[in-house]
């Protein structure tokens, strides 16, 4: 295992097809991540499952040579957090390295941060704010990493370090907001109007 520095393990941007699974937070603050793999793997964080060995739905619509990441932590969270090293599978590189948040500059806040709304009628209000770049700072670090490990694993960025900038100016603009309201409109979705 290897404990991977903010340029690795992406080295020299090269043009790749990826698979398509991620968060709906990293969907709506990366514009690319519709189109490149992130998967979580529930479990201790210790190490990750033989990729081959994965479910066919894992693979599902992407074929074999589609390239993602299995992501893992110790806090059995399957995303990558800013407040806590993930062991990650590239399927590319076809190896295991450790992402240390801390070597990003980033860690502020707990793990209450991440926690959910106790009502869940301010579920929606609560997504969207984050995604705006308000709230607890490790939920937003969390959202601008797996961001900026979408957009690096798309070649979009050269780096974690760019991805994690790229991120925090789409969301101080307010993009990610933008494109999910962009998304419920009616037109937009061809579905007739509530």
């Amino acid at each position: 295992r290897k404990t991977v520095s903010s340029r690795c393990p992406f080295g020299p941007r090269r043009r790749r097809s990826r698979a398509t699974v991620t968060s709906t937070a990293c969907s709506s603050a990366s514009p690319y991540a519709a189109s490149h793999g992130l998967h979580g793997a529930r479990g201790d964080g210790s190490h990750i499952v033989d990729a081959a060995r994965l479910p066919s739905s894992a693979w599902e619509g992407a074929g074999r040579s589609k390239r993602f990441w299995i992501c893992s932590n110790k806090l059995g969270v399957d995303e990558l957090l800013s407040i806590e090293k993930s062991l990650v599978y590239d399927s590319g590189r076809g190896e295991e390295f450790t992402l240390d948040p801390h070597e990003l500059g980033l860690g502020t806040g707990s793990f209450d941060d991440l926690l959910p709304v106790d009502d869940l009628d301010d579920t929606i209000s609560h997504f969207l704010a984050l995604l705006g770049g308000d709230g607890p700072a490790a939920a937003l670090e969390s959202i601008r990493l797996n961001a900026a490990a979408l957009a690096a694993n798309g070649d979009v960025v050269e780096d974690l370090p760019a991805g994690l900038k790229l991120a925090a100016e789409a969301m101080s603009a307010g993009e990610p907001v933008k494109l999910i309201e962009r998304m419920r409109t009616p037109a937009a979705s061809g579905a007739p109007a509530r």
